[in-house]
């Protein structure tokens, strides 16, 4: 899947309510609720697919949490139920979704209320945003309303008026909560002014709280969001770390924030970690903000504390930063780093994540697996969320370790094919059950002399791009073996923004959706294809069994070939590029099968 469209992740919710001062960071990690594998729901609207499809691609991997000064502490719940999604066409042709979420905000802060998540996109450009509102009356708006409130027009949901929004301090918004002004003095924060925005969704001072802007307006035109202006963004305050937070996201890097212990001089200091990453998943930099104000720290701030992870005492000098260029060209600066009373902090060490200490412990990983994950959370909160839903058993605990060493080889490959591959070593020792055919017409004409697949001498029944008077569209009807083979999108973990039919991985659930043959075959069975791809293990293809022989030995298999047409072939005459006509493979003195066979229960 593509992720370069979207250029931040899930929209972030900021609001005060009523002398708590509460702000949702973003924390990424997959939460369950909103990550089951049943990723497709609705299979007859291709819109509410393709918006379901990004939400999950982009947004699923971060989790929410309260933090309510002098509290602690509070998990965000959220699902949205997209059963009860609505749809609307707006007048410029944006397709508007708006799904209503099932959220703890509002049992946490004792209010009644609200959220809507709002989903628009156009040319495969895909914004979003939360909508909420805290009062005790609800107000029923339609698609195209919400739409507006998101993205256009702010305006007020009662009567209940504010004269003057300017001195508000909490500048990025995508809500409509009662605000509250705030003062740090005297080493507490006192609320200085309360008042009602209204439904506002605006950018604010810094720039919009949702998806979609790839220019935030208001940004300081230094790039300083630090209260220092002899050290660039190494101190900022807690209502400028938002919508410094969303400026970088909106340059495509991420963030991940957990509760942390921070060690340094021989002191410890609890509080929060947050941790910026490149677009290539590389850690940049890291800020620490204390629960508690020490004569070294003070709380509400949050300090940059260097690049080099959790283990930054073993570099020499891990705070020193200046300038750093991302891969898309942006120019990012940050200084150098002291504490309060001009500290340096050298040496500062900070404990992981609770998930990575997990598979940690779980895994026995190794030092280098360990750092590739402390560079690399994206990888470690998809393997915590895969063990999650599927159980940390010792066959799924072996496939998270293998899927760590396969990233660490340099694959991008996504935890969803890798779970597809590695049915080849869940069942090493398969047979399938088929016979060698005298001649394999298929393979020959469709391997071309390079070994790749050439279907040319096929119709192309569902190109992938459709092209009227110049101008290409996707094809949302194009669909290949995997849709063809495994019942739509009823197992599909992995679809193509552009073709939502265009099935990459499916989930095989031996426990709950199908049975390995290790018997006759039966026509109606699955089966997946397996090869050797320049070294390493690969799954390549799908079939449906239509035809066996007296001893239950497959001889007919349909499939889809790429975009081209369905045809019929014997299950070993495929083309070169998905796998041998032999049983079986070798890759590095071990054997892995080619075919693998499944029944639905």
């Amino acid at each position: 899947m593509k992720s370069s469209q979207i250029k931040s992740g899930k929209p972030e919710i900021h609001f005060n309510l009523k002398k708590l001062s509460i702000v949702l960071i973003s924390l990424t990690f997959c939460f369950l609720t909103s990550c089951q594998k049943n990723l497709i729901t609705n299979k007859d609207d291709i819109d509410l697919m393709k918006a379901q499809n990004w939400y999950h691609d982009q947004a699923r991997e971060m989790k929410n949490f309260i933090q309510l000064d002098g509290i602690g502490t509070i998990t965000m719940q959220e699902n949205p139920l997209w059963e009860k999604a609505n749809k609307a066409e707006v007048g410029d042709g944006t397709i508007v979704i708006t799904v209503p979420v099932e959220t703890n905000i509002f049992s946490t802060i004792k209010q009644s209320g609200n959220l809507y998540l709002v989903i628009a996109f156009k040319d495969n450009q895909y914004r979003s945003r939360y909508i909420g509102n805290t009062k005790t009356e609800t107000t029923t708006r339609s698609t195209a309303q919400l739409y507006d409130v998101a993205f256009s027009h702010p305006e007020q949901l009662s009567q209940d008026k504010s004269q003057n929004t300017n001195n508000t301090t909490n500048r990025v918004a995508c809500t409509d909560w009662t605000w509250v002004t705030k003062s740090f003095q005297d080493g507490e924060w006192v609320v200085v002014m309360e008042e009602y925005i209204g439904r506002t969704c605006t950018t604010g001072e810094f720039g919009g709280g949702g998806t979609g802007s790839e220019n935030p307006t208001g940004t300081p035109p230094d790039g300083d969001f630090g209260i220092d202006p002899n050290c660039k963004n190494c101190v900022i305050s807690a209502d400028n770390f938002l919508p410094y937070k969303a400026y970088l996201r909106n340059t495509g890097m991420g963030t991940k924030s957990y509760s942390s212990t921070v060690y340094r001089n021989g002191m410890q200091y609890q509080g929060q970690i947050v941790q910026f990453y490149s677009p290539e998943g590389a850690l940049m930099i890291t800020y620490f903000s204390p629960n508690t104000t020490s004569s070294e720290l003070t709380a509400g701030f949050f300090y940059s504390i260097g690049n080099n992870g959790p283990d930054a005492a073993n570099n020499t000098n891990p705070n020193v930063i200046s300038t750093i260029i991302l891969s898309n060209g942006v120019t990012w600066n940050v200084g150098t780093t002291t504490t309060d009373n001009g500290g340096s902090f050298q040496g500062t060490t900070y404990t992981r994540s609770s998930e990575i200490l997990s598979l940690i412990s779980t895994l026995g990983l190794n030092s280098t697996e360990i750092s590739f994950l402390d560079s690399h959370y994206k990888h470690a909160d998809r393997l915590v969320n895969y063990l999650a839903v599927n159980g940390s058993n010792a066959n799924n605990q072996a496939f998270a370790k293998w899927s760590i060493e396969r990233w660490i080889t340099g694959s991008t490959i996504s935890i969803f094919h890798l779970d597809n591959v590695y049915d080849a070593i869940r069942y090493q020792n398969y047979l399938p059950r088929d016979k060698a055919p005298q001649t394999t017409p298929r393979r020959n004409s469709f391997t071309a002399a390079d070994g790749s697949a050439d279907f040319s001498s096929l119709t192309e029944t569902t190109p992938r791009f459709l092209y009227n008077n110049g101008q290409q569209t996707a094809n949302v009807e194009a669909f290949n073996c995997h849709y063809y083979a495994w019942y739509g999108l009823q197992y599909a973990t992995l679809v193509d923004d552009d073709n939502p039919k265009w099935v990459y991985n499916i989930r095989i659930n031996t426990s709950t959706d199908f049975d390995l043959v290790t018997g006759p075959v039966h026509v109606g069975d699955r089966i997946t294809y397996y090869q050797n791809y320049q070294g390493k293990l690969d799954f390549t293809h799908s079939a449906i069994v239509v035809q066996v022989d007296q001893d239950g030995y497959a001889t007919k298999a349909s499939s889809k070939m790429g975009t081209y047409e369905i045809i019929e072939h014997h299950p070993r005459d495929v083309p070169a590029a998905y796998g041998l006509t032999d049983p079986s493979f070798q890759i590095n003195g071990t054997t892995y099968p080619s075919r693998i066979y499944w029944r639905k229960k």
